[in-house]
Parts: C-alpha cells; structure tokens; sequence
C-alpha cells in the first residue's frame, strides 16, 4: 500500500512538472505569435490563413492518431491554440497602431469584486495587451460607467449578450447612455455551478440560493427542480459567493467553479444551464476611440430605433445588403420614439471610416429617430474554417 502512494505521488509529481511545461510552451507561442503579427504588419498580409491552417490540422490529426488522441480533441485544441493567437496577434498590432496614446497601467472598472464573470473577463481581454492592469470592481452597472465618465477608470468592461437569454439590458441602457466608445469585446463561456459549503450537503436540503438576475435566467429550467429553495436575486456573482462563504450551509450561490475555489466554496452541481453552450459577450469601453489595424477584420456596432410604418427596419438592412455589407442577426429592447418603440442592436463587419459604411448610414439617418454607433473595434469573435 505505502509502494502504491509512492508510485501515485511519483506520477502526480510528473504530470505536474508536464503542465508547467505546457504553460511554459503556450507562453513561448505568444510570443511566437507577436512576431508573426509584426511580419504581417510589414507585409500587409491579414491574421488569418484559413488554408495553411486547415493543412496544419490535417498534419496534427494524423500524428494524434500515431499518439492515440481522437481527431475531435485535437481540432477542439487546436482551436484554442488558434483562438490564442489570433488575440495576441490582434493585442499585439492594437498597441502599435495606437503607440503613445495607451494607459501604461490600464484602470479597469467591472461589475463585482474577485470572482465576477466580468473579473475573468477583463483579465482574459487584458492578458493578451500584456499591461499590469488596476482591477476595479464596483457594485453596480451605472457606478461602472460614471467612473470611466469621471476618468477614475481608463476602460470599463460590461457584458453585452448572452447565448442562452440575449441581450443584457440593463448593462445595455447604461452602454446607451454612456458617451464612451466600445474598443473591444471578448467571449467568455461561462458553466454555472451551484456552489455550498460541503461536499457532501444533499442539494435538497438547500435552502438558499443567490446569483445575479441573469445567472438565474440562465439556470432556469434546474433551478425549477429545487421545490424547497428560495432565489435571492444580489448585485453580481462576487456577492453572491461572499454571502454563502459567510452565511449557513444550507445556503448555495450560483457562479464558476474556479469563484468557488476563491471563497472555499464546493461545487454541488455543475452545468446547470444544461446542454446548451453557454457564452457571453463583453464590451470594453473607453472614453476615446481606438484606431483599428487594418490587418485586423474589424467590426461596428450600431444602435437605433426606426420611425415611421415599420417598413424601415427592413429598408435598413437592404442598405447594407445592398452595399455588401455583412450584418449580424439583431437584437432589440424596448425604447425609442412611440408607445411601441423599439432600440435595436446590430453588429456589421467593416469600418465605420469606411466609405460604403459612411454612404448606409447616411441613407440610415433619414430612416431612423435615433441613431448612435457604439463604436468601431477588432472582432473578438474567432471562428474557425469548420464554422465553431
């Protein structure tokens, strides 16, 4: 028995000196891509080669095989490792074009404290720049967006939409209201999990759950089978962990695993938004416009509300459409002109200095009450040639 924990521990000691290796390995690649991002800014080539990377995942299946690995994780691999570089490519040509007018130690306000979703996603955002960052954690939508107003923060980050419940609106009419323009955006999965204090406390027994508004949505249809809970809807995620970490253990928060290892707290269930991926989209705010490399496929979003019959929403989207403008699926909320009003939320792919961009907005204009570009950024959406 005591030559079998040696063995065990022997192995445990291996496997962790491969993943420091691992991380060291992924470390030396950003830097790889960094380089490869200033060749291509030389040579005014763009970030993606979708045929030499379909080669290079050919290449990599075959020799996952000779090692035993199914073709599946090492697309689903690779993928990351491609979504990696492309950031660090984008982070690295963002601080070149925009030399000397970038904060050395970016102020970063979010919602929540340590162990927010908006906390991971300020610092996966912020990691590919590569800057020590000030992290700032607030209590509310409007107080994150009144300290970049007041030029407390040099960046706010707010989710935007979710996957599974769509537009987030609160954090929505707070990015409205705001003068500052939208710089970036990153996708972060999230997997809710409900988090107690033992492991072992039977999840019938709770009692008490908290989690932001939306985490709840989120969850809805589990949280359907807990009969004897009561949802205590809090600010963020961050109160939600800190209530359960200090309260009883009949108590539960809903938040990441990793939050949960913050505050002690053991995951009793995971997954609860079932099946369905589950990612949100954040914006990064700032109080001035960024300029976006023209090696990086940029993306605009826009905000506005028609006026008139209802035909103009549809006139709208022939402008772009017309033009060869590609337009994403749109979002709404409740707003603008009329008792029926409604703002809607749409992304396109280009310039907002593009000239066919400047021609679809003036015409949109004259068919809209409200009309405001959020602003013009390198999309943070990295798809890959098999449409993942």
């Amino acid at each position: 028995m005591e030559q079998q924990t040696e063995d065990l521990l022997n192995i445990r000691e291996n496997v962790d000196i491969l993943d420091h290796k691992l991380l060291e390995m992924i470390a030396t690649r950003r830097r790889l891509s960094e380089k490869i991002a200033a060749s291509k800014r030389f040579d005014g080539s763009g970030i993606r080669n979708y045929p030499i990377e379909q080669v290079r995942l050919g290449q990599l299946i075959e020799k996952g095989r000779t090692l035993g690995i199914d073709p599946f994780s090492v697309s689903k691999f690779y993928q990351n490792i491609i979504e990696d570089s492309v950031l660090t490519q984008h982070a690295h040509l963002h601080h070149l074009e925009n030399l000397g007018s970038l904060p050395e130690e970016p102020r970063v306000a979010y919602l929540g404290g340590e162990g927010a979703y908006s906390q991971f996603a300020a610092r996966k955002y912020f990691s590919f720049a590569r800057h020590p960052v000030k992290e700032m954690g607030l209590p509310s939508f409007p107080e994150v967006l009144k300290t970049l107003a007041k030029g407390s923060a040099d960046y706010a980050v707010l989710p935007f939409v979710n996957s599974l419940t769509g537009l987030i609106e609160e954090a929505c009419d707070v990015i409205l209201s705001h003068e500052g323009q939208v710089v970036g955006e990153i996708y972060l999965p999230v997997e809710h999990c409900l988090l107690g204090q033992n492991w072992d406390y039977p999840v019938s027994n709770i009692r008490t759950i908290y989690a932001h508004p939306q985490v709840f949505a989120q969850c809805k249809a589990y949280l359907r089978s807990l009969k004897n809970a009561t949802l205590v809807p809090v600010e963020s995620t961050f109160h939600a962990l800190q209530k359960v970490s200090e309260g009883r253990v009949n108590e539960a928060a809903i938040g990441s695993a990793v939050a949960g290892n913050i505050y002690g707290l053991k995951a009793l269930k995971s997954n609860l938004h079932g099946d369905q991926q589950n990612f949100t989209r954040f914006l990064v705010l700032a109080n001035i416009p960024h300029k976006v490399p023209s090696s990086v496929e940029a993306k605009t979003t826009l905000a506005f509300s028609p006026e008139g019959n209802g035909m103009e929403l549809a006139q709208i989207l022939l402008e772009f459409h017309d033009r060869d403008i590609p337009v994403s699926p749109l979002e709404s909320k409740p707003g603008g002109p009329g008792l029926w009003g409604r703002i809607y939320l749409m992304d396109i792919t280009g310039r907002s200095d593009d000239p066919k961009v400047i021609s679809a907005l003036e015409v949109m204009k004259t068919q809209t009450g409200f009309l405001k570009i959020l602003g013009c950024y390198p999309s943070g959406r990295i798809t890959s040639f098999f449409g993942a």
